[in-house]
């Protein structure tokens, strides 16, 4: 009965806990919090350090998404210079333009498309996968969509974003 109490209570008032967090994702993280076998958050939950679980649910996994925002030092370190001349004109200044740009969020497919555009099948590589980013042990709870550009594969998360203390208390406490 509680349980029905609170579920209901998030439905209604999810907004004043969680920030980003649907009632249903509330409960996914709840059961994930509760399934995690990794021995460190293990330790951390039969304590009941709270501080030291969130902490640990927002560093990063083993899981690669797309970077919502990879910025322009990370594009331009991540291009192979001595190919610049190579480069048509107009994939010259795509490609500056797109630097201009950023941050770029590669969770979209224009820019993933865009980079094989400019720099074509063997050299996008490199850059696509520098447009990745470790999803945190909590982003990867919640899954998403594996997209693969070129040969480069990684996760469209469905809840990207920091776990706030309140969404973690709510998930922690249901």
């Amino acid at each position: 009965m509680t349980k029905i109490i609170f579920v209901l209570l998030i439905s209604f008032c999810g907004q004043a806990f969680a920030e980003h967090l649907t009632p249903a994702q509330i409960l996914t993280l709840r059961a994930a919090i509760y399934a995690e076998t990794d021995s460190e958050f293990v330790g951390y939950r039969t304590s009941g350090a709270t501080g030291a679980m969130q902490e640990w649910l927002a560093r990063p996994g083993a899981t690669d998404s797309w970077n919502e925002r990879c910025s322009g030092q990370t594009l331009f370190e991540a291009t192979d210079v001595t190919k610049f001349d190579g480069l048509s004109a107009g994939k010259r200044e795509a490609w500056r333009l797109m630097l201009s740009f950023a941050p770029i969020d590669y969770t979209h497919t224009n820019p993933r498309a865009a980079t094989v555009d400019a720099w074509g099948n063997v050299n996008s590589v490199a850059i696509l996968q520098q447009c990745r980013r470790k999803a945190s042990h909590a982003e990867a709870y919640f899954g998403g969509t594996v997209t693969v550009t070129n040969t480069v594969s990684a996760i469209v998360l469905t809840a990207p974003g920091t776990l706030s203390q309140n969404e973690f208390l709510l998930a922690y406490t249901l």
